[in-house]
């Protein structure tokens, strides 16, 4: 349970902070939130101690993304629509201070201020983090070959030109 909560595929409680970004009010197109400030941000909480973070609803682990398509921005997959509620566990007491004064911290927010972005942030004596979902195991056999489905291949050993199997045996691809 310990190692799900830790990779973000368990869920999990606690104190901590919630950020809320927004759009400029100003309307101009180049004031909005991107996906590189809220991995900005993502990466400054991480740097001052968050156990656990969520951007809308969405748990971030190892595997996840933060990127734009078109317009809008993507985390793991899914479209999201401002305002960005981040969520991050910690010290409720600390941490705004500590992501003020921390480099990455403070780059975010200059960036934020320069762009006239919205934003707030408030300690939260308990907040829930979803569990980011697992990934599927599709197939395995005995002599170790795994498949996740990401290449749409199937156990009979049809694959598509871009399969690549893993060994859990060796730990390699072939």
């Amino acid at each position: 349970e310990r190692l799900l909560t830790r990779t973000g595929f368990g869920p999990v409680r606690g104190p901590g902070v919630q950020i809320v970004v927004d759009d400029s009010p100003s309307g101009v197109p180049t004031e909005v939130v991107r996906d590189t400030d809220l991995a900005q941000l993502v990466d400054a909480l991480w740097s001052v101690g968050a156990e656990g973070i969520a951007v809308n609803e969405q748990r971030l682990t190892v595997l996840s993304s933060i990127r734009n398509v078109g317009t809008a921005v993507h985390v793991n997959g899914v479209p999201l629509a401002p305002p960005y509620v981040v969520e991050a566990i910690g010290n409720p007491d600390t941490m705004p201070a500590d992501l003020a004064t921390s480099p990455r911290g403070a780059a975010f927010f200059g960036l934020a201020d320069a762009l006239t972005l919205v934003y707030s942030i408030r300690g939260q004596s308990e907040l829930a983090l979803p569990a980011a979902p697992l990934r599927p195991l599709r197939w395995a056999d005995e002599t170790g070959a795994v498949e996740n489905g990401a290449s749409g291949t199937d156990p009979a050993g049809d694959a598509d030109a871009g399969e690549q199997r893993v060994s859990a045996k060796e730990g390699g691809t072939s």
